[in-house]
């Protein structure tokens, strides 16, 4: 195996708690040649002998076919599986993986050892990117409580090493990425905008930072800007300059494309110029008018991944977005999200506070997201600006969620559990999950649909609001 330099988040001590939150409520991917493995072995006569629930569930297989999900956005579809993953492990009808023991460890550990399992099961909660020059940076599920353990950080290199040894799908990050449409940046550039961008929108105690070498964070960023604004600030100011650079990259490269780049990144490693623009941002987003749209993008994104898993017509969905969009706007009415477990009157969801000064409740939201920004190969595939766009995105509905959660608990304030299960149910989706946020990752149409507010200063205040 070639030499990896492995680079560890500075803000996770994962240890596994034993829960099963992993092995259960979600699609198990499982891969061809790894099915063709599982076969060998009388997994029924296995599970019988160990008193597994429902054995005979695994009597002609313990996987079985991957449902291909459409959702039809404007004659656009998505099918929402990967092509090396044709499978998925059964589930139980308590929703949990047949393997799932009562103690919750894996049977098929127990009986068959680590290195047997699928990928999936070996990897989880951890995330690898490779980068180049060797370059791997290793990244935590947040759908995985275990990311909140508190002390010191542990990292096992062996292990981490043994999962890059079995990984097939070892794709290096591309060394030019999109910026903005038509405008590619090196990802040394992407890097220096995120670090500038991380330091003044997270505490380092919540920040991940990629510790390249030669990068030191810069703490005044934090401490003149950043300490002094609340989150919710902090997040639109962020999506301004993102906004601002990439219409300056457009700017350059349309007057020398030869030479845009170059003339580009000295504007980004010129930190005083970065200052001024974080202090420009901060003044518009404060004469920014205020139009009460933020809730209706949201209930109307909920809404498409509600109406999208379900074989509706195009009538009823868009009635169901509607509708639904016509219940938060006035207060009034029920909301139901079966999928989430969510059914409440939307009034009562409106009269939750959400303190975005409360550093308890921050604290998961933060490192959520500083590792949003950090990690996930694909992330970047559709631009660095459209993806800062969706970072608002999952912010806002980490509120929603964290908000709704409240209501299910007839509670009057979100708590930090709140809001660290409204983070799993993110990234739940945007693991690959479920569809909640692959509307958003692989169709073109979000941008029709919800692009326009991102490109207006006054909408974004409104949406994270």
């Amino acid at each position: 195996m070639a030499a990896y330099k492995i680079i560890f988040p500075s803000n996770i001590n994962y240890s596994c708690l034993c829960c099963g939150a992993c092995c259960q409520k979600w699609e198990i991917p499982v891969g061809e040649e790894e099915a063709a493995r599982f076969r060998e072995t009388d997994w029924h006569s296995s599970f019988v002998s160990a008193a597994m629930p429902e054995p005979d569930l695994v009597r002609d297989g313990v996987y079985e076919p991957r449902e291909e999900i459409k959702v039809e956005l404007k004659k656009i579809n998505y099918l929402n599986y990967h092509s090396s993953l044709k499978y998925n492990f059964k589930m139980r009808s308590d929703k949990q993986c047949i393997f799932l023991k009562k103690d919750n460890l894996c049977h098929m550990h127990a009986e068959k050892g680590f290195d047997y399992k699928a990928f999936t099961c070996k990897t989880f909660p951890v995330k690898l990117l490779y980068l180049p020059d060797n370059v791997v940076q290793v990244n935590y599920s947040f759908f995985c409580p275990g990311v909140y353990c508190d002390g010191k950080p542990e990292y096992d290199t062996a292990h981490i090493e043994k999962l890059i040894e079995c990984d097939n799908d070892r794709t290096i990050a591309e060394p030019r990425l999109e910026f903005a449409e038509g405008t590619e940046i090196e990802y040394r550039d992407m890097l220096e905008i995120n670090h500038f961008i991380s330091d003044f929108l997270f505490d380092k105690d919540n920040a991940s930072h990629l510790n390249d070498a030669g990068y030191t964070r810069d703490d005044e960023l934090w401490n003149k800007y950043g300490s002094t604004l609340d989150f919710d600030k902090r997040m639109a100011v962020a999506l301004y300059v993102v906004l601002f650079l990439s219409r300056l990259a457009s700017k350059l490269r349309s007057e020398d494309p030869a030479n845009y780049l170059e003339k580009f990144r000295g504007e980004i490693s010129n930190k005083g110029v970065m200052k001024k623009l974080i202090e420009k941002c901060s003044d518009i987003y404060d004469a920014s008018a205020a139009k009460n749209i933020g809730p209706l993008i949201l209930m109307a994104f909920i809404s498409l991944h509600q109406v999208g898993s379900r074989e509706y017509s195009n009538f009823t969905k868009a009635f169901t977005i509607l509708s639904n969009m016509f219940k938060c706007s006035t207060g009034w009415g029920s909301f139901c999200a079966p999928a989430h477990g969510f059914n409440f009157r939307m009034k009562m969801h409106s009269l939750i506070k959400f303190d975005s000064k409360n550093p308890e409740l921050l604290a998961p939201v933060e490192k959520y997201i500083s590792h949003c920004i950090f990690r996930k190969r694909s992330f970047y595939s559709s631009g660095l600006l459209k993806e800062y766009q969706y970072i608002t995105l999952f912010y806002s509905l980490i509120k929603w969620y964290a908000k709704s959660y409240a209501v299910q608990r007839k509670d009057s304030a979100v708590s930090a559990e709140d809001v660290k299960k409204a983070v799993a149910l993110i990234e739940k989706g945007y693991a690959n999950h479920s569809l909640l946020l692959n509307i958003l990752e692989t169709n073109k149409n979000f941008a029709g649909i919800f692009g326009p507010i991102f490109g207006n200063y006054s909408l974004i205040k409104t949406v994270i609001g």
